[in-house]
């Protein structure tokens, strides 16, 4: 029979990742201490000390978010502590597509589950859910998310690998913008366009008006979530932005992207952005 491992203690930086969601009262002496929703999801930065995960009395999943960037493979571990067994599953930018599922059923000593996943599309929210393997198993474990093939030579946030294949050189910044388009070296990485071609840039190219709807489109990335966001007037002293819907990609290189506002406004302004952050 599998052995149940001691507790030991990991070190954690609070300040590398968010802290619970509540503790212990008399209204709620089993108080959850993740979310239970992806769109809830502890934020997890990746390569950084292992978060505790208490699996509750009840039929506990908890749900942690970490950006995935492009072209980075990442190890997902969730250690057992006092839980008997875990399960773990990877959700993209929707939410809803496993990308990944696992757990510590077959794990021999230290049980952990373990999942790898490359991102092959643009920066996204990745969101992972920790659950007992089966219902009404309890306990703490430990999630810890390490990228694999992360190389940043220069220490400007850029994956050596992109730099070398678009720019040919390690030498320009993050903040450069070599093709003079508008947008700089971290947001055509985080966007999946191309650095060096100013035709290659994350922005909306059609907007057609027809039947009070305003169609607008734009090239998608794989893999990709979208923010929409609306102004009713670009005039000075400036537009003042609202966010009026998302988009994303399930995946499809090459997919041109459509969203229609069916309230738009003489003069409405558009804009797009990539969901890094909730």
């Amino acid at each position: 029979m599998k052995r149940l491992l001691l507790a030991c203690c990991l070190a954690w930086r609070l300040g590398a990742n968010a802290a619970p969601l509540s503790t212990a009262s008399a209204d709620d002496p089993f108080p959850d201490d993740h979310a239970d929703q992806p769109d809830q999801a502890t934020a997890l930065q990746p390569g950084s000390a292992p978060l505790p995960c208490n699996i509750e009395i009840d039929p506990d999943q908890d749900w942690f978010r970490f950006l995935a960037l492009p072209d980075v493979s990442y190890r997902i571990d969730v250690a057992s502590d006092t839980l008997w067994d875990t399960a773990l599953e990877l959700r993209g930018p929707d939410r809803i597509a496993v990308l990944a599922a696992a757990d510590s059923s077959r794990a021999a000593p230290p049980v952990r589950a373990t999942a790898v996943c490359t991102n092959n599309g643009a920066a996204a929210l990745y969101c992972l859910g920790i659950s007992g393997y089966l219902k009404f198993t309890t306990g703490l474990c430990w999630v810890a998310v390490q990228p694999l093939n992360w190389t940043d030579t220069d220490n400007d946030g850029l994956l050596d690998a992109w730099e070398l294949d678009r720019l040919g050189t390690l030498t320009w910044r993050a903040d450069d913008d070599p093709d003079g388009d508008g947008a700089d070296n971290r947001h055509e990485y985080y966007a999946r366009t191309h650095p060096a071609q100013a035709a290659s840039v994350l922005a909306i190219t059609s907007l057609v008006v027809r039947a009070a709807q305003a169609e607008l489109g734009w090239p998608g990335a794989p893999g990709a979530a979208y923010r929409i966001w609306r102004t009713p007037g670009l005039a000075p002293p400036g537009p003042a932005w609202t966010a009026v819907g998302t988009n994303v990609n399930p995946g499809e290189a090459g997919r041109d992207e459509r969203w229609t506002d069916s309230a738009p406004g003489v003069g409405h302004g558009y804009r797009i952005d990539l969901i890094l952050a909730e």
